[in-house]
């Protein structure tokens, strides 16, 4: 049997979550519509609505459920858990994210910032985060990112400008990824 991890992912429209096994399977996912300007509290009791369902879920696939990984965007401090600002949210400001999951559901919690689940090598929550077309796999994405891919292993990144689309809902953020840490100068040779 063994046991399985929640990865809840946080987006503008939707909150994303999945049952994945150890191998980085998908079991099982559910998504829950959000919108921009949800309050903090409701966002929190969508979130848990999420996780329960999942974790409601595990024992049919003989399984239980041992984590839960949550990417989302915003100021973060991982140690801690703890989102200072989730700019979604119409009212989030210093929110122990970890603290509060932990003490709902009874099980660890990692918080991460969406870009940090890549530099961390929180693979399958990074493909997760990627939304890939079904036709991309989770091998295609470790071909292409994993720490013998073409691109990887990520270690560091830097945000280079934030684009915002007309008529979009959401603002396109360019990143300039690297496989040393600390991120090279821009006269360095790597």
């Amino acid at each position: 049997a063994g046991g399985l991890n929640i990865a809840l992912v946080l987006e503008l429209n939707t909150i994303h979550g999945a049952l994945v096994s150890f191998r980085g399977d998908v079991v099982e996912t559910v998504d829950e519509p959000v919108f921009f300007g949800i309050s903090s509290s409701e966002l929190l009791s969508r979130m848990g609505s999420v996780l329960t369902e999942l974790v409601g879920r595990a024992p049919s696939h003989g399984n239980r459920v041992l984590g839960i990984g949550i990417a989302m965007g915003g100021a973060i401090d991982q140690r801690s858990g703890v989102c200072y600002d989730y700019g979604y949210a119409c009212d989030w400001r210093v929110v122990p994210v970890k603290e509060i999951i932990e003490n709902q559901f009874h099980l660890p919690c990692f918080v991460l910032h969406d870009t940090n689940a890549v530099v961390a090598g929180e693979m399958q929550q990074a493909y997760q985060i990627w939304k890939p077309a079904a036709s991309y796999s989770f091998k295609d994405f470790m071909d292409d990112w994993g720490p013998s891919g073409y691109y990887g292993p990520v270690k560091s990144y830097r945000v280079l400008r934030a684009v915002e689309r007309k008529n979009a809902s959401g603002v396109d953020i360019i990143v300039e990824v690297s496989p040393y840490q600390p991120f090279p100068s821009d006269d360095s040779p790597q």
